[in-house]
């Protein structure tokens, strides 16, 4: 046996070197053919291009240079790999290097109004954008677009208030959403006055999660209520499905169902509205499928469901920005060890198609090639090609390259190197969270198959540099607020958040901080985890889905309230603006007003108009920057999409005005924060906010992973930057150890010190 030993352990030796030295050979060859991808699959305009699946492409070429034992190898695999989509494009040793043959891509009686070539705004092309503002065309030629409908689908039911009128209520279902974005989808409840004026309106919004979630809605139904309105909405692409819509208030300690007409969608089908339908379950939605099915139900044998209806147009696409490079342009760039790569930049076109025409069996056959390629993250082609997907996206369109400190490359050469000792699909999400993490976006998240958001009946945050319990949801469960965390899983508590954070992007140290605290946290659902804090050593399950629990450590339980009968507190990270409106004629009577912004705004920016003077405007700027050429190179500037915001009556900048924030607001809320500090529209107290903004963009990759990262550019007001910066409070509070353990809201309490304080002048 130890013979055996000896004779492994010698072997192991001798081979290792020439393992690390073919890993290094074929990490450059994937680095050589990621800019001729990169290259040809975002600039290189023929027909063929939009006729292959370039996640798979990424893919198939991973494994074809795996294949590779020596350079005339490589070489021979990288010209075949690329001529069934590019036949005009040539890859060349150094010392054949020569002028590019124009001749060879120009057809006989050439028409110069029929040419074509790139041009994006943002980047759509591979991307699943969430809206219309980013573009990729091959200008002059036809492609085919799938719309999605940008309006809502609903699902929802009206009863009588009458038992509900100054009651607490509380109102649950069970969702599941396939492929939609972030906050696609809501449950709401509404409360009507006999005029049709809302009284009382609170929704949540819905992860993007494909298992089924409980989510639940709270609050007061005013007195004045006769109805109630209540179900849930979709937007934009994807899939939604509900169960189990339900209803309560709280009478004495009990909570009393009320009944919801088909709420949990056994009874008979979702109706189409009509004067019969004034108490049933309807729908309203154009352009979506809705209705009852029994495709995996939460309990019972149906469920609702809501689902996009594509549409698919073909049209020529005109320029979407005047510059345009000129035929006998070319990428002529070095891309490996001697090797040069010539691609035209445009290209003529006639009735067949591009010129020259790609021969048509040849992608047909690596069509069907890639038809049969392993995705699952198991697979290493399938590392290596995720990895050279997502350096080109960034290298080529990540808008904040000049504000990043670090190499790009460097950063690439270390994740495919990763790569080659990745095993599984958590393995290769870290890589992936680990190769972006330098780029300090954040917007960035990265998804996989498998869900890592759950978490035990507990929230912790860093706080004072301690790792700090903060809200305890399980009762059972023996800790306390203000409780430190020493260790998780048996590692010290600072070596386990310091290899979190190293896949964390994030500019600033409070939005690094926030992200560091979640992630530390969750897991799969059901996982243990095990923690020592000062006073217990405890082994936990995680039952709980961590957005309850981000509700409740994020928001006060009120929406609103009037505290010492002249300050108006407003959660505007709940509120709707269709509340704000109801609320107005009271807010316009306080002495100050409180806003509380620490997470997201429910779409309630027309709050900051009544700030602003009646016939006074108030601006904000996106810039999304515009691409003809490769590496970022010769920018054409950038498409300016601003929002303007006009002065309305009643006028409320005439009293004390205080904004709380914190690290955890990024993107919509600096937007928001924006023109706060920009137009001096109130004080805002807290922390730093997490200088991420820009509208998100969003792709996906093999092997079930989804990539969330900033495509537009935002500066602050006065032109600097605010990457990776924020927008600074007037006023810096952090929360303390103490005031946890006492369960202060130490922002809020010194929000309504200040409102109080007559001596105090602020705003």
């Amino acid at each position: 046996m130890k013979m055996k030993y000896w004779v492994i352990l010698f072997v192991t030796i001798l081979l290792s070197p020439t393992t690390f030295g073919q890993n290094n050979q074929k990490i450059a060859w994937h680095k050589t053919f990621a800019k001729a991808y990169g290259y040809v699959k975002y600039f290189h305009p023929s027909d063929e291009n939009e006729k292959i699946d370039w996640g798979k492409f990424a893919i198939y070429g991973a494994n074809e240079i795996e294949k590779c034992k020596t350079e005339k190898e490589f070489f021979t695999t990288l010209n075949k790999l690329f001529l069934p989509m590019a036949p005009s494009v040539k890859f060349i040793h150094e010392r054949e290097k020569r002028v590019f043959d124009n001749q060879a891509i120009t057809p006989k009686n050439p028409n110069p109004e029929q040419i074509t070539f790139w041009q994006h705004k943002g980047l759509a092309y591979g991307m699943e954008h969430l809206s219309g503002e980013y573009k990729s065309v091959r200008v002059n030629r036809v492609q085919k677009q799938t719309h999605s409908s940008s309006g809502f689908g609903y699902i929802t039911a009206c009863i009588s208030a009458r038992k509900l009128k100054g009651k607490t209520i509380k109102y649950s279902g069970w969702i599941k959403v396939k492929e939609g974005r972030e906050k696609c989808g809501s449950l709401f409840i509404r409360a009507d006055k006999a005029n049709r004026k809302v009284v009382f309106f609170n929704n949540a919004y819905t992860d993007n999660n494909s298992e089924w979630t409980r989510y639940e809605v709270t609050g007061i139904i005013d007195e004045d209520a006769i109805g109630i309105c209540l179900g849930c909405t979709f937007a934009g692409k994807g899939q939604l499905m509900v169960d189990q819509l339900q209803l309560f208030y709280q009478e004495d300690e009990k909570w009393i169902e009320v009944p919801i007409p088909n709420g949990n969608f056994e009874t008979e089908e979702i109706l189409a509205p009509s004067k019969d339908t004034s108490r049933k379950l309807v729908y309203f939605g154009k352009d979506y499928k809705i209705a009852r099915t029994s495709k995996t139900p939460f309990e019972g044998n149906y469920c609702g469901e809501l689902k996009s209806i594509e549409k698919e147009t073909v049209k020529k696409q005109p320029k979407i920005f005047n510059h345009q490079p000129k035929f006998g342009e070319i990428i002529e760039e070095k891309i490996g060890e001697n090797i040069y790569c010539q691609i035209p930049l445009v290209l003529f076109f006639n009735k067949e198609g591009t010129f020259p025409k790609a021969n048509s069996k040849k992608l047909k056959k690596l069509n069907i090639e890639l038809e049969k390629c392993q995705t699952t993250p198991e697979n290493l082609a399938t590392r290596l090609g995720n990895i050279i997907n997502v350096y080109n996206v960034f290298h080529h369109f990540y808008p904040y390259f000049e504000e990043v400190e670090g190499d790009w490359d460097k950063a690439f050469e270390k994740a495919l190197s990763w790569s080659y000792s990745d095993q599984s699909e958590r393995d290769h999400l870290i890589t992936l969270q680990k190769f972006t993490a330098g780029l300090k976006d954040g917007h960035i998240q990265i998804n996989s198959k498998t869900r890592e958001e759950f978490a035990p009946g507990f929230n912790w945050e860093i706080i004072e540099n301690e790792l700090v319990i903060t809200k305890i949801l399980d009762e059972t469960i023996p800790l306390k607020n203000g409780e430190i965390v020493t260790q998780i899983n048996g590692i010290p508590k600072k070596d386990y958040l310091s290899e979190i954070r190293s896949r964390i992007s994030a500019g600033t140290i409070d939005l690094i901080d926030f992200k560091n605290a979640k992630m530390s946290l969750v897991g799969e659902e059901n996982s243990e985890i095990s923690i020592i804090t000062q006073k217990h050593e405890l082994k936990l399950k995680r039952t709980v889905n961590y957005a309850e629990i981000e509700k409740l450590s994020l928001f006060k339980k009120n929406s609103w309230e009037v505290i010492d009968d002249s300050i108006f507190y407003l959660n505007l990270d709940v509120l709707s603006m269709d509340s704000i409106r109801q609320l107005l004629p009271q807010i316009e009577s306080s002495k100050a007003i409180i806003c509380d912004i620490r997470f997201r705004p429910n779409n309630n920016h027309e709050f900051l108009s009544h700030l602003i003077k009646p016939g006074d405007s108030a601006n904000f700027k996106m810039q999304i920057p515009q691409f003809v050429y490769p590496d970022q190179k010769q920018l054409e500037g950038y498409f300016g999409d601003t929002t303007t915001l006009h002065g309305k009556a009643p006028y409320l900048r005439n009293k004390k005005i205080i904004f709380i924030t914190q690290g955890s607001a990024i993107s919509y809320a600096e937007t928001y924060l924006g023109f706060i500090k920009d137009y001096k529209l109130g004080t805002i107290i807290g922390q730093p906010t997490g200088g991420a903004n820009g509208t998100v963009n969003m792709f996906k990759l093999p092997g079930g992973y989804s990539i969330f990262w900033t495509g537009a550019k935002v500066m602050k007001g006065d032109g600097s930057p605010l990457y990776g910066i924020g927008i600074s409070p007037d006023i810096n509070i952090y929360k303390t150890i103490k005031g946890t353990s006492e369960e202060k809201d130490e922002f809020l309490e010194q929000a309504i010190k200040m409102a109080k304080d007559k001596d105090l002048k602020i705003n």
